[in-house]
């Protein structure tokens, strides 16, 4: 039976949206920074990394669940579950925090688009364990990206190295999501050449840890006499030890942790309370110049947001390998049948798979706009950096919601045992929960996708691209494979386009019935993007079976033989599986969609109106 440390990789889907689907090696890996990058290498590095999560980083999952991090109130110290030090060194030594580093300060030098499919393993295998590595990579990007020169010699290196730690200092008590509300400030200290900051966070992923020797806080406060709200803000880089002049550690900078939260899951990562400037002496060096923190720490947080996205995505796809499993061996009803023959469970896995497959290609997609507005051609930055823009809430808060819905029908398929902890799903669940809620919830991410990229430029940015998905299904319809699902695609998009334009049409007075039809409309914005790339995944795959099915010598309409090849074959298999999760895919949610894009339009203001007394 399925033990609670079981992680398995899709490798195999991986390597098929980054190659076939995505042609990277078109799209990114003909691009200048990455030249020296090819097809062989990645997959050597994806099969390293996958066997790593399968075999150490799995293992120490649940003990890691079980045993959670411990705060030591006299010491402020935070000591995570036993053996992770030692895991967490390997891990780190190998260089997988490092994989979009530049090679100039220690990086591997990958492409984003590469990096984000490759995360998906360790997360997906410790999600706890992951963050630590994740927090660092995302502040060592912001410090290559706005560091001065000085800064990324002394800090990227051995961040890179994984040697020293990072996080982001965001979240305070009495601002919550309202970022610009932080009272955390900061008073330029002109003989010093830094600033010395003074306040609390609270809610800080990793912010103190026995992982590394040293922890790179990026902080956003107010500099003395700075404006309100969020343009008031200036990012600094703030660590947990001074360095001295040889690189050494030095004294510690009055930035101490004051307690960790206990949570529902991702028990392993230690979620923190800082406080900064006890003794006036919490140094802070600015990044990129004052006032600009909070599109600094954007780069962070979209970063952050697709990871929180792909977090869901891959917690979910590790429960249905598990459930899949499971549902192999799990022997029920008939002599010698498992309940693999049942059509509600044979439904419930087609649903998690066909979520995590779709979800996991838009994920890629949008790390390719990624890729591209980074590091393409002059001319097309733009549109690939608009592109980006308008799928990170989409991933963010479509990938988190989906995840836990794929979870519960993990639990579902293991029956009684999916509830007990001696199963994995039920701590799938849990650990994939969080992701919904943290670097923005689903409303703040439906907020974003309505407010800022619908009504912000009245609807454009959402017609372009839609037209741009049109351009593609018009090629599917001669497709036996896809031709019969194009119409039923088209339906929905046209109710997006339709529903998009009539909350644009709501205009300013009316937001606060935009904001009421903000989240249906990106989960259903979800359907249809994911539709789509479910689709081109069956398209790309008909061609493949065809050519495999006729080497075979298996006719078409042969139906006994076909299923006899394809329970032999598992590339096959792998090929027949992305057609018929397509049409199960378009025919089981997209209909759905369609008719709430359409419900959405009446504008129904009941929740606006409810008045909650004591009831």
């Amino acid at each position: 039976m399925i033990a609670p440390t079981d992680y398995s990789a899709n490798l195999r889907d991986v390597m098929f949206v980054l190659f076939e689907q995505l042609k990277i090696e078109e799209n990114a890996l003909k691009l200048e920074p990455f030249s020296g990058l090819d097809r062989d290498t990645i997959e050597q590095a994806a099969g390293q990394l996958a066997r790593l999560s399968a075999d150490k980083l799995g293992p120490a999952n649940a003990a890691g669940d079980r045993q959670g991090c411990r705060y030591d109130p006299e010491t402020k110290a935070v000591k995570t579950p036993d053996g992770w030090p030692e895991l967490f060194r390997d891990y780190a030594s190998s260089g997988w925090p490092a994989m979009a580093g530049d090679p100039e300060y220690g990086g591997m030098g990958f492409p984003y688009v590469v990096s984000n499919a490759l995360n998906e393993f360790p997360m997906g295998a410790n999600c706890s364990f992951y963050l630590y590595g994740l927090l660092l990579t995302g502040a060592a990007n912001v410090i290559q990206k706005y560091g001065s020169d000085e800064l990324k010699q002394a800090y990227l290196p051995p961040m890179y190295e994984g040697r020293w730690g990072g996080t982001m200092l965001l979240t305070e008590s009495q601002a919550g999501s309202d970022v610009g509300a932080s009272r955390c400030s900061a008073v330029k200290d002109a003989a010093g050449g830094f600033y010395r900051l003074k306040g609390d966070k609270i809610f800080i992923s990793g912010a103190e840890q026995d992982l590394t020797e040293n922890i790179v806080h990026l902080v956003l406060a107010r500099i003395e006499g700075a404006p309100k709200g969020t343009k008031g803000l200036s990012l600094f880089l703030v660590p947990k030890f001074r360095i001295n002049d040889d690189g050494s550690l030095g004294e510690g900078n009055d930035i101490y942790c004051t307690g960790i939260e206990h949570k529902m899951g991702i028990k392993g990562s230690a979620t923190c309370s800082l406080t900064m400037g006890d003794n006036d002496d919490c140094h802070g060096w600015i990044l990129g110049k004052e006032h600009e923190g909070i599109r600094l720490m954007f780069n962070m947080m979209n970063e952050a947001r697709m990871d929180t996205g792909m977090q869901g995505i891959c917690l979910g796809s590790a429960a249905y390998m598990n459930a899949l499993a499971y549902a192999r061996e799990r022997v029920q009803g008939s002599p010698g049948g498992t309940i693999l023959m049942h059509p509600d469970v044979r439904r419930m896995l087609l649903m998690m798979k066909t979520q995590a497959e779709g979800g996991r290609a838009l994920l890629g997609r949008a790390a390719l706009h990624a890729t591209l507005a980074d590091h393409g051609p002059e001319e097309s930055r733009a549109l690939h950096a608009g592109l980006f823009a308008l799928l990170t809430p989409i991933c963010k808060g479509w990938g988190s919601e989906r995840g836990f819905d794929i979870c519960s029908l993990g639990i579902q398929v293991f029956g009684g045992y999916g509830y007990c902890q001696e199963y994995p799903v039920e701590q799938l669940a849990r650990d994939v929960r969080i992701a919904s809620i943290y670097e923005g919830t689903t409303g703040i991410q439906a907020l974003d996708l309505v407010g800022r990229k619908l009504m912000g430029d009245g609807g454009k940015g959402l017609l372009a691209y839609l037209q741009m998905l049109d351009e593609r299904a018009a090629a599917w319809e001669s497709s036996k494979a896809v031709g019969e699902l194009v119409p039923i695609w088209r339906e929905a998009r046209q109710a997006l386009e339709s529903t998009g334009k009539h909350i644009v049409g709501l205009g300013r007075d009316g937001f606060a019935l935009a904001a009421l039809a903000s989240v249906p409309f990106l989960h259903a914005m979800g359907d249809v993007v994911v539709a789509w790339e479910l689709m081109e995944q069956a398209a790309i795959g008909e061609p493949v079976l065809t050519e495999r099915m006729a080497a075979a010598g298996v006719q078409d309409g042969d139906t006994d033989r076909i299923r006899a090849h394809l329970e032999q074959s598992g590339e096959s298999a792998f090929y027949a599986g992305k057609i018929t999760g397509a049409r199960f895919f378009v025919h089981s949610f997209l209909q759905e969609a369609t008719a709430k894009l359409k419900s959405l339009e009446t504008t129904d203001p009941s929740a606006l109106e409810h008045v909650f007394g004591e009831e």
